[in-house]
């Protein structure tokens, strides 16, 4: 029976490619393409559109070839009568690869690494060229060295980031290379961008030519580039992930004449050993493995073992040294990070705890509901093989979407690998339960009700648990001219029986940012007892960690024993902004010339009028900042600032005369008056710099 149904499926491939050529009798023009034909030129047309806007790397010459080549290749899609040849695609990739490598080198030797990860690795294995264990050595030295920002550092939840390898040993050697030949800085970001173009180039040669224009656009995709080049390695494992989903189900099959036939346990076991996203394809790809056996006759159990120990066995020897000079070091580093309580962040479910501050009160229960989801599909791919044989890796891929650290990265960065898996793999042959598994079909159904059951269980547990404070922002303080907030306070309030040591800290601009501390010198922790309430001062510790008075924020407290996280409704230090006119002023002013400015107050549903505003001026010099030169509404030269209160539109004019000379610029700015002694000005303008001419 199995051979009939390989001699059925080559039937049916050369059906498949006659049917790709266009027939002798068909009308002339596009009609006459089948629909493969047609695909394949519009998609590297589109391949090419998007190759012209990465003519923006700033070398004038690679601008030009790259528009040059987009735009010939986009006439060739269709002019010729083959459509796009491979050397054709070969090209439009190359010329992809070539501003990546441009944009890459454009960003010089001193770049701030953008992860944590990125340091860590590049850092690791630089102690290993050294002899030493970076499993028991740690790597926060490479924080200041590789000058990862603050805000880019990975939280625990009391607050403390991580300064240990968190993967296993695959994740740093792969950098050795690159050290060896002298690339320093650079090693690991070359390193991860070279993997990204390897793993595209992968996808297109291994994807049907009339949709391999899907590599292209992957590799040109801005999203992508960014991780690569920003410091998100996944790159790193995606060529291996790649080769271990392509063609998984010719494993063992001793008619497959490629090196599908026993690729897959070897990448596998490679794409593990550099970050833990790739342990969860193991289970599915041992079930898969198992019905293609059983289906060719072979021995299911037999085959999965086989699959496991190869696997397992290149796991461990990449990873044996480090194993063996300390066990528990590299347990800690390569296993444990999955269960770590770290700070929740991401695209996924957890929105509606972070951003709907609905439940929080127990972050396991996310973790529950993503191990739930895991073994639901598991279970779906083994009692439905048939209808999932080909979704099953995008079905694994939202299990990230349920945990609390749900990043888009862990989303995204398998989708060229489960694209693979879909189009590579044969029709399936058998579907049902395997012999000796203690389930039948007529249970099929409960079995997978109920695990679906488990699924909603987590998720309306997850978000029906109350998070253990009540909090509110009542106040802040900014610094200024530059329109950061600096501190909060907050009312919080204990919901629980139970002694609270909560840690603070908001997301800016996409990032967890360093923990905010209580104001004062030597602030102890927060402590705040059984149903108590409490008025905290905190302070942001950086730069980094304040955000934009006239952009909402929401502070974060983070608490153990449950993990449990509680949130504030969005606060915005001023529902008011302004608006200084004229923006910009070109030429110089003749001093004693007087030159109106008009400051536009608007409250976000139209303009307020009776709000007093100040305009001020200030020279941002060389060696620190000085007076203006300016006299504002007949004010003494160089007196700031100078109020004003808007009219009916919310207009307040402001007359400027330059009474001195600078070889600086004056600066001008405008915000709202503080209503009291202990409330902040806000609302800050832009700035506007004016020369004074004799």
């Amino acid at each position: 029976m199995s051979l009939d149904l390989r001699r059925r499926a080559a039937e049916e491939e050369k059906t498949s490619r006659r049917d790709l050529a266009p027939t002798s009798d068909a009308p002339p023009g596009l009609a006459g393409l089948p629909l493969d034909h047609l695909a394949e030129r519009a998609g590297w047309s589109g391949a090419c559109m998007v190759l012209l806007t990465l003519a923006v790397v700033g070398t004038a010459p690679v601008d030009i070839a790259i528009v040059a080549v987009g735009l010939w290749g986009g006439y060739r899609c269709w002019s010729s009568a083959a459509g796009p040849s491979r050397r054709l695609q070969a090209l439009i990739l190359a010329t992809i690869v070539a501003s990546i490598g441009v944009s890459v080198a454009a960003q010089g030797s001193g770049i701030h690494y953008g992860t944590d990860e990125l340091a860590f690795g590049q850092y690791a294995a630089t102690l290993v060229l050294r002899g030493v264990n970076p499993f028991t050595h740690s790597l926060a030295p490479s924080l200041a060295l590789y000058h990862v920002p603050a805000s880019f550092l990975t939280h625990y939840l009391n607050g403390s980031t991580i300064t240990t390898s968190t993967y296993p040993a695959g994740s740093f050697l792969v950098y050795l290379p690159a050290l060896a030949i002298g690339l320093g800085t650079q090693a690991s970001i070359a390193t991860d961008v070279v993997f990204w173009i390897v793993s595209m180039i992968l996808m297109w040669a291994l994807l049907p030519r009339s949709v391999s224009w899907l590599a292209a656009l992957f590799l040109a995709s801005s999203v992508y580039i960014s991780y690569a080049i920003g410091g998100v390695t996944d790159s790193l494992y995606l060529p291996f992930a790649i080769l271990a989903l392509w063609r998984w189900d010719r494993f063992g099959d001793m008619t497959e004449r490629t090196i599908a036939r026993w690729i897959g346990p070897i990448a596998l076991g490679v794409a593990m050993s550099v970050k833990q996203t790739p342990w969860f394809l193991l289970p599915f790809l041992l079930v898969g493995v198992a019905f293609e056996a059983r289906a060719q006759g072979r021995s299911w159990l037999r085959s999965s073992a086989l699959y496991l120990a190869i696997c397992a066995g290149v796991f461990v020897v990449i990873n044996a040294p480090w194993i063996i000079a300390s066990p528990s070091a590299w347990f800690d580093g390569s296993i444990l990070p999955l269960f770590g309580s770290f700070v929740p962040i991401g695209q996924g479910l957890v929105n509606l705890t972070l951003i709907g501050r609905i439940g929080g009160g127990d972050l396991m229960l996310y973790t529950l509901a993503g191990a739930a989801w895991l073994v639901l599909a598991l279970l779906l791919l083994a009692l439905r093989y048939e209808k999932t044989k080909r979704a099953w890796v995008f079905v694994v891929i939202a299990s990230f979407f349920f945990v609390p650290r749900s990043m888009a990265t862990y989303l995204l960065m398998l989708i060229p690998a489960a694209i693979i898996a879909a189009l590579s793999v044969q029709g399936a042959t058998h579907d049902g339960p395997l012999d000796g598994i203690p389930l039948v079909r007529r249970w099929d159904r409960g079995v997978l009700a109920i695990s679906m059951l488990a699924v909603v269980a987590a998720v309306v547990g997850a978000v029906a648990a109350p998070p253990p404070l009540d909090m509110t922002v009542t106040g802040v303080s900014t610094n200024g001219r530059q329109g950061l907030v600096t501190g909060a306070t907050l009312q919080v309030h204990n919901n629980t029986a139970r002694v609270l040591h909560p840690t603070f800290t908001i997301v800016n601009a996409g990032y967890v940012t360093n923990f905010w501390t209580p104001a004062g010198a030597g602030a102890a922790p927060v402590t705040i007892g059984p149903h108590q309430s409490e008025v905290l001062t905190l302070q942001a510790p950086d730069e980094p960690s304040m955000p934009n008075a006239l952009t909402p924020f929401r502070m974060f407290a983070y608490t153990t024993g449950p993990a449990a996280v509680s949130s504030t409704q969005a606060y915005m230090a001023s529902a008011q902004s302004t608006y200084l006119t004229p923006d910009a002023i070109e030429s110089p002013v003749r001093l004693g010339k007087a030159r109106l400015f008009t400051v536009q107050v608007d409250q976000g549903q139209g303009a307020a009028g009776g709000v007093r505003v100040d305009l001020g001026q200030v020279i941002y010099g060389q060696n620190g900042n000085l007076k203006g030169v300016a006299s504002i509404d007949g004010l003494p030269g160089g007196a700031s600032p100078a109020s004003a209160i808007t009219n009916a539109a919310g207009v307040a004019t402001f007359t400027v005369t330059g009474v001195q000379t600078s070889t600086d610029p004056d600066y001008f700015q405008a915000w709202i008056a503080p209503l009291g002694k202990h409330t902040p000005p806000t609302g800050y303008s832009e700035i506007v710099a004016v020369r004074f001419a004799p």
